[in-house]
């Protein structure tokens, strides 16, 4: 009984602890899963507002752009900028600069000279002529470049948004326009809509080449940065201790999750970062309290449920202990399996009692049987180690014939694949000759066909030279002619001359009037783009007005050239026909001179005839003799590719005997190897089937003494 009540304390203790440990960890993971999805979801909105940010940033370089590229469409701006007129272009431009407030962070608009020497500023007129190339890149890249430049820039007074354009005039480069804003507008919208703080850093170097004006008393130097505007003085701290390492900070009472983002200037450099950060203590105080309320609810839970089992376990475990005593008599019993235990009930303890009755006479019938395999197996073994001892001597024996068998197939494929070459070689030499052979008739069919050509080409000429007699008279007469035609066309080209010059003065007048219109057009631009929002449209009329201005301007100047040329390729032709005139002359004289040569061709041509006939008959001699040649070096040839043919399936069969035989080798000697492993094996068998006999006789069975 004593030993029953442990057991149930035992059992009461382990559970009532088992179960404390569960739920403390089961409220430690809520609570931990809790604040670590604070954690995530600060991060998230940190990174959510970076990219706010960025996406401002884009807008408003965007709208700064559309705003450089109207300003450019005013033509006598430009006009006036490229004659380096600094009080017209400050009568164009300071107004319009002064009424752009309504578009917020725009602080600086100028004017730039190549390479980068500021030529009026919008926003300080009088302040002018000092080179900005040591410290603004941007006016230098888009002056050298002659590209627009748009994106962040570190400036002495801090980051800055820039636009820069370069200035063209009647397609010439004359400088750039710039147009800046500040960041400050930008971040506050972000940390009113957001809720987040920030702080700006900017590398040392990046500052130091910028030219920064004097620090300021809230600077911060970490990490190689300053951090030098802050959106609270409690984040110019929060920029000094920051790591990205360290998940949280407490600072003032309060907790913060902060990051650090990347900051690039216009060319993708990195120039400083931008650290985010926002408060999470009230989220973790609300955690907190939640996980308290959650403790003390499951601890008086926990109370009661451990009562109810503390009575519960009591009255169940308090017959164990019969039963206890019985299997301890069955235990001490030295393997006796036929022991049992009497007078079990219905209840759990009881059926206890019966199972184990029912394990022991199974495990008596079970120990029986098996006493009676061992002795088969045992049996069975010593005769499986003889047949396998035999067996192992047999393979041996045939692993010896194998191998000599191979050896031999080995020297006959050696002897097949030596005769094999000298056939190859053979052959190979037939089939030489027999090129040489098909190379000599093709040389004296071709020297066949080359001389009955000739023939024939002599022929020709001879009856070609016949017929020029009577052309070279109509030559002559032709020429005659052409002559007097040449002296008729020189009076036409003199005619069209005269009238290209009227060309020209009408093509002259399109382009005034081209011209005028062009001006008309930019007048328009002008006045619409003083009008606002309202003369938008009349803007991109006038635009298009202008295009066909300039278009049909362009157009008249091609045709100027064009017909330029023209008169000038109808003055070289009157030029040129004199000289043909001349040409002809000297043609009638040329042509009789040649008909006499054309004679003396024609009694060469008769002696080539008769001597190249001669020549054939001999080479079609040679050729009837090659034919025969060639016909017996073809059978040969035949013949030696058919000796190699067969003496390759020789080579192909033997090898693969080989092949098989090394096949039957290697696997004459795995059944080996296996043999023996089996001997050894059959061997283990036995030890083992002698320690389960002796094993199993230490058991008292049903019908042992």
């Amino acid at each position: 009984m004593a030993r029953s009540q442990s057991m149930s304390k035992s059992i009461i203790v382990f559970v009532s602890l088992v179960v404390l440990a569960l739920t403390g960890l089961n409220l430690w993971r809520s609570f931990t899963q809790m604040r670590t999805a604070i954690y995530a979801e600060a991060r998230s909105d940190l990174q959510q507002a970076a990219d706010t940010f960025e996406a401002m940033i884009e807008l408003r370089l965007r709208d700064l752009s559309l705003v450089v590229e109207s300003v450019l469409r005013d033509e006598a701006l430009r006009s006036a900028f490229s004659a380096r007129d600094r009080e017209a272009v400050a009568t164009r431009i300071v107004p319009y600069f002064e009424g752009l407030d309504q578009l917020a962070g725009i602080n600086q608009m100028q004017f730039h000279t190549p390479p980068a020497v500021s030529f009026l500023r919008a926003h300080s007129p009088h302040q002018y002529g000092d080179n900005l190339a040591a410290f603004r890149t941007t006016v230098l890249v888009a002056n050298r470049r002659q590209i627009p430049v748009r994106g962040l820039e570190v400036g002495r007074s801090g980051p800055g948004l820039r636009v820069v354009h370069p200035v063209f005039y009647q397609d010439e480069h004359v400088g750039s326009f710039e147009l800046a804003g500040s960041l400050d507008s930008l971040l506050a919208t972000l940390q009113a809509t957001m809720e987040v703080g920030y702080s700006i850093g900017i590398y040392e170097e990046v500052f130091e080449q910028a030219r920064r004006f004097d620090a300021l008393v809230d600077d911060v130097l970490a990490r190689g940065s300053v951090y030098y505007r802050h959106s609270r003085p409690i984040y110019a701290g929060l920029a000094g201790l920051f790591t990205p390492e360290t998940e949280s900070y407490e600072l003032n009472g309060n907790t913060y999750v902060a990051e650090e983002f990347v900051l690039r200037d216009y060319s993708g450099e990195e120039i400083g970062a931008l650290l985010l950060a926002v408060s999470i203590q009230d989220e973790l105080d609300a955690v907190m309290s939640g996980f308290l309320n959650t403790a003390l609810g499951s601890i008086v839970v926990g109370l009661l449920a451990l009562a109810v089992m503390t009575f519960y376990v009591k009255r169940k475990l308090k017959p164990l202990g019969s039963t206890a005593a019985a299997l301890e008599e069955i235990a001490g019993g030295g393997g006796d399996l036929r022991q049992r235990i009497a007078g079990a009930g219905t209840d759990e303890v009881g059926r206890v009692a019966m199972a184990f009755n029912s394990f022991v006479g199974g495990l008596g019938e079970m120990m029986a049987t098996i006493r009676s395999s061992t002795d088969t197996l045992s049996e069975v073994g010593s005769s499986l180690v003889t047949n396998m001892e035999e067996t192992s001597s047999a393979i041996t024996e045939i692993s010896a014939n194998i191998a000599s068998v191979k050896n031999q197939v080995i020297t006959q494929s050696t002897g097949i694949t030596e005769t094999s070459s000298t056939v190859e070689q053979i052959s190979k030499n037939i089939e030489s000759l027999d090129k040489r052979i098909e190379d000599q008739a093709s040389g004296l069919r071709q020297s066949s066909a080359a001389i009955e050509q000739m023939i024939a080409n002599i022929q020709s000429v001879t009856m070609t030279l016949e017929s020029s007699a009577q052309r070279f008279d109509a030559l002559k007469r032709a020429a005659e002619d052409g002559r007097t035609k040449i002296d008729g066309m020189n009076d036409i080209l003199t005619q069209v001359a005269a009238q290209s010059d009227g060309l020209l003065e009408a093509n002259a007048a399109i382009q005034h009037i081209a011209s005028q219109t062009n001006l008309l057009a930019m007048n328009a631009a002008i006045e619409a783009a003083h009008a606002g929002e309202h003369g938008r449209g009349f803007a991109v009329v006038a635009d298009e007005i202008r295009k066909l201005a300039e278009g049909a301007a362009a157009q008249a100047t091609e045709s100027t050239a064009t017909l330029q040329s023209v008169k000038s390729a109808i003055d070289n032709v009157v030029d040129a026909s004199g000289s043909v005139s001349i040409s002809f002359t000297d043609l009638h004289k040329l042509v009789s001179e040649t008909h006499e040569l054309e004679l003396q061709i024609k009694g060469s041509m008769d002696e080539q005839s008769s001597g190249s006939t001669e020549i054939l008959q001999a080479l079609s001699s040679m050729n009837d003799i090659t034919t025969e040649v060639s016909e017996g070096s073809k059978e040969m040839n035949q013949g030696s590719r058919m000796i190699t043919d067969e003496m390759q399936r020789l080579i192909e069969i033997s090898e693969s005997v080989r092949q098989s035989m090394e096949e039957m080798s290697s696997g004459a000697d795995q059944i080996t190897a296996a043999v023996t492993q089996i001997v050894e094996m059959t061997g283990t068998n036995q030890e083992a089937v002698q320690t389960v006999s002796e094993l199993i006789s230490r058991f008292k069975l049903n019908g042992d003494a």
